[in-house]
């Protein structure tokens, strides 16, 4: 996949994945003392300046934790850029308070690193066919035919996913994951979402909620 550096500049300064790539984990630490709570009403917030952006990737986790039964919010919806720049502690408790929210989900972006590599050109023949006369014909020539080889870059984006109890105030989870080639943000955040929500609820971080939705794959 051929992506240049200014669209990865303008486009996923937050996070993007191409089109059906896989979200893998390369790190996972839990709380054991306080697993397989049930919480009512899980809260997700994106750490990103781009509003759109953050408002997609949260909207994602919120709909794959409504997918498994759970309650589930953007918390761009209530902790807007304004509040967040304040730094308020008490503020910013008393908001997810006040929305019910019990289980809080921080992701953000830890590195994107770009590699390029070299693939080179391939080269065949084919016969064009020289008429003589009439009746005769005969290959004559075969002709090189050469594509060129070209680079390809690829990216890969490193992200954290940090879930708190709101009444405690601890962290019950952290979670690390790679994502490789991305093109587009709606799809980084659906594979994301799918394998965090995945993580928290098989390793017991969030008691599994009984849905009648059929979890998606």
């Amino acid at each position: 996949m051929k992506i240049s550096i200014k669209l990865i500049a303008i486009s996923i300064l937050f996070f993007i994945v191409s089109c059906g790539s896989v979200t893998k984990v390369t790190g996972f630490w839990n709380e054991k003392t306080e697993l397989r709570q049930t919480y009512k009403k899980i809260g997700i917030i994106a750490v990103t300046s781009y509003i759109q952006n953050r408002q997609i990737v949260e909207s994602k986790f919120a709909e794959r934790f409504r997918i498994n039964g759970y309650e589930a919010v953007e918390c761009s919806k209530f902790l807007t850029p304004e509040i967040m720049k304040h730094k308020n502690k008490s503020e910013i408790a008393n908001l997810l308070k006040k929305n019910n929210i019990d289980g809080f989900l921080i992701v953000s972006v830890l590195d994107i690193k770009e590699s390029e590599h070299y693939v080179p050109g391939s080269q065949q023949y084919y016969p064009r066919t020289y008429y003589n006369n009439y009746y005769d014909y005969y290959y004559y020539q075969y002709d090189r035919v050469y594509t060129e080889g070209y680079y390809e870059k690829s990216v890969q984006v490193f992200l954290e996913s940090n879930f708190y109890n709101v009444k405690s105030e601890k962290l019950i989870s952290t979670i690390q994951t790679e994502t490789a080639n991305p093109a587009d943000i709606s799809d980084l955040a659906d594979s994301f979402s799918n394998t965090i929500v995945k993580v928290l609820v098989e390793n017991g971080v969030v008691k599994k909620v009984q849905s009648n939705t059929k979890s998606l794959k």
